[in-house]
Formats: structure tokens, sequence, C-alpha cells
């Protein structure tokens, strides 16, 4: 079988319309993968592994690879899901160390999801192992607001009243 292919590309899934089939791209959210005028029969998704899936496989938050052609289309549901650190980022190769293993990286998911050095968090891949989605892991980090500062009248000795935002 021979498909012409008119349009290729990786998108985060950011919402999915099964009805009419058309999702749109969290990395360009302008961007609305539209399938309607394509039979059913001829939209296949598939995992990573390349297992048959239905289309309601595609669900917020996927990284998938997609090809158009005039009357059908692929889909690539990707699982490639990891935690870890950015060591390293050279934007002149597009590639990102993270925990000492390198990656490839889509240039508009980069610009799109603030990937820095020093970042702890969760990647995830296209079929081809590029980053394609960053979401940081949120520090553990308990917040306060001042309530109330006193000063003694000498201005040696002075206090502060903190509330913390606790589950208490």
């Amino acid at each position: 079988d021979v498909v012409f292919i008119e349009d290729y590309q990786t998108a985060v899934v950011k919402s999915v319309n099964n009805t009419d089939k058309s999702i749109v791209d969290d990395i360009d959210v302008k961007n609305v993968i539209n399938l309607s005028k394509i039979d059913n029969d001829n939209i296949w998704v598939y995992s990573t592994e390349g297992v048959l899936l239905g289309f309601d496989a595609i669900v917020p938050g996927s990284v998938i690879d997609v090809a158009v052609s005039d009357d059908s289309a692929i889909i690539y549901v990707s699982s490639n899901v990891f935690d870890g650190t950015v060591d390293s980022i050279s934007t002149k190769d597009k590639k990102i160390v993270i925990d000492g293993t390198e990656y490839e990286y889509l240039e508009a998911a980069y610009k799109r999801f603030s990937v820095d050095i020093g970042k702890k968090g969760t990647f995830k891949t296209n079929r081809y192992g590029k980053i394609a989605y960053f979401s940081e892991t949120k520090s553990s980090f308990v917040g306060g607001y001042l309530i109330d500062v006193s000063d003694k009248a000498n201005g040696l000795d002075s206090s502060v009243k903190l509330k913390m935002l606790t589950t208490d």
C-alpha cells in the first residue's frame, strides 16, 4: 500500500472530541487536528508498541504522532513517561540531558513548557524518543504569611508573628 502523507506532526493533546474527531494541541492551542472528513475505518490509532487501539485511547495529556493523508490518518499514542532532573540543555543541537541521559527535544515543546537546568519533573516523549512535554514537580514547601510585627521602643528588640499554611 502507498499513502501520500500531507501532514505529519507531534502534538500533546489538550482536548479531544470523539464525536467530530478533532484534537486540540497543547503545544500550540491554535493547532486543531481535524479528522472529521476521514471515515472512522480509515483512522488507525496505535500504541508505541504497535498495538491497534481505538480513537478513545487519545486522552488529554497524551503525546501523539499523527500522519494524515487525504483520506486516512495514522496516529501513534506514546506511553513513554519518566521523571527526572534537567542536567543540561543545548539549544544549538536541540538536546537535553536528563539524569545523565541525552534526549532530543521538539523546539516548539521546549518553548511552550519552560524547561530549565535544575528543574525536576515529568517528561513525555513522542514515538521517536523526542521530549514533547514537561511538567515541573512542585516542591513540598509550606508557605506562610505575616500577621503581626512589633518593635520595642528602643529599636533593639522586635518580634514577628507568622501564620503557616498547613493542613491544621
